[in-house]
């Protein structure tokens, strides 16, 4: 399927067509395929990824778009495309936070090897390369994947909190980004992570004041900041002004 074609069912739809009559002919399975098949054909991607997400939108129903194995479609288009690629990375957050909005299609989600990680690699920014706008997507992912039990976990035991709890604590402080940070905190169910960094913490800054090396400091460092993500949850900062005054 060409990039050509891809526009023209977009066009079709913002005029007014029904997305069943794209889906009924099988276009809507043919751009799927192709999203999946030829991931390197870069001139549809952002076509046919758009198209995915206004079938979501317009009720394609998740049992049709497992299917056709959309969740693989789209988690394949991102991770083989360059993180700096906003409007591929963005439009596949969107579609993947919607496929999320059901156990099915969560599982579905998490089902895509690498996925999570992809998704944490532009929470934390992809090394400069992911813009705004996806890193705040791709939060809204991450906590759209921990809405069922477990999947909070699977996420943390990929090494999550290392990736997550970083990047909130350097974007919460922007307004744009308050709400998706709290909600991302929420999603995680780091109390666990709280708990010890509440309980270690004395012990960090005595080290880092006796031993006097860049190593101890960049350990207290890191717990300091962790600590400062965890507390854009109210409850999160109650308890740690609790415990410790030093924040």
């Amino acid at each position: 399927m060409t990039a050509a074609v891809v526009d023209s069912v977009n066009k079709f739809i913002a005029a007014g067509g029904a997305v069943e009559d794209v889906e009924e002919h099988g276009l809507l399975s043919r751009v799927v395929a192709t999203l999946r098949d030829e991931p390197d054909f870069t001139d549809h991607l952002v076509g046919a990824l758009r198209l995915v997400e206004t079938a979501i939108v317009e009720g394609v129903s998740v049992e049709s778009l497992r299917t056709l194995s959309v969740a693989e479609a789209i988690a394949v288009a991102m991770m083989v495309t360059d993180t700096g690629n906003e409007s591929v990375q963005l439009n596949g957050c969107r579609s993947l936070i919607y496929l999320c909005g059901t156990v099915d299609g969560l599982a579905e989600v998490m089902a895509q090897e690498g996925l999570p990680e992809h998704v944490m690699d532009l929470v934390g920014g992809a090394s400069g390369k992911a813009s705004a706008a996806v890193v705040k997507a791709a939060m809204y992912l991450v906590t759209s994947m921990c809405t069922e039990p477990g999947q909070a976990e699977a996420i943390k035991a990929k090494g999550g909190l290392s990736v997550l709890l970083p990047a909130v604590a350097s974007n919460s402080t922007k307004s744009e980004f308050r709400e998706v940070c709290s909600e991302l905190v929420e999603s995680i169910n780091a109390e666990s992570e709280m708990t010890r960094l509440i309980d270690e913490l004395p012990q960090l800054l005595t080290k880092a004041q006796e031993q006097k090396t860049v190593a101890a400091a960049q350990e207290l460092s890191i717990a300091v900041q962790s600590m400062n993500a965890l507390s854009v949850v109210v409850s999160n900062a109650e308890a740690i002004a609790t415990e410790h005054t030093l924040l």
